[in-house]
């Protein structure tokens, strides 16, 4: 619980920010990174919600 008020990364994320600091650590990892990106853009539904900011260009 104590991590979780100083805002460091938890054993088991909750909130929506939670769970992306841990995807963004584990991502370090090159070959991780390429998977779930992979798997991510299968999914239209999530695809829908990145911002146009953040789908770089042609994105």
């Amino acid at each position: 619980m104590a991590k979780r008020r100083t805002g460091r990364q938890v054993v088991k994320p909750v909130t929506p920010r939670e769970k992306a600091s841990a995807i963004h650590s584990l991502a370090q990892d090159e070959e991780v990174a390429a998977r779930v990106t992979g798997d991510l853009l299968r999914r239209p539904a999530v695809v829908a919600q990145v911002k146009d900011e953040d789908k770089g260009p042609g994105g």
